[in-house]
């Protein structure tokens, strides 16, 4: 059985990175654009259908981030939760999915497209 993973590189503003830190990347630049933002303005911004819009989907908790509390301990190796990974919202911390594939990460990328953040494959 040959390795079905998608190991694809995607750039945005820097070197080349996976398809969950390109995520990461992007939150995180929106955040740094709009310092007052709430957790319920960011889930505007980025809907859970973004990441949850797929036929593959290994986590529970089917979100783009979510609130440090909120995450299920069981579910915690799914999140980027290292201090320098956190994002602090004007009213609570969000940790960002890693839960990306093929199939949703181009809904998402699509999305911040329209948002103005251009991405490409590396």
């Amino acid at each position: 059985m040959s390795d079905q993973k998608d190991h694809t590189q995607y750039r945005f503003q820097s070197e080349p990175v996976g398809k969950g830190r390109l995520v990461l990347s992007i939150i995180k630049a929106y955040v740094a654009n709009h310092p007052n933002a709430s957790y319920d303005e960011l889930k505007d911004v980025f809907p859970d259908a973004l990441q949850a819009r797929s036929d593959i989907q290994f986590s529970e908790q089917q979100v783009v981030f979510a609130k440090i509390g909120d995450i299920e301990p069981k579910e915690t190796k799914r999140f980027f939760l290292k201090q320098s990974e956190l994002i602090n919202l004007s009213d609570c911390q969000i940790a960002v999915s890693k839960e990306w594939n093929h199939q949703n990460i181009q809904i998402f990328i699509a999305a911040v497209g329209k948002l103005g953040y251009a991405v490409s494959e590396a």
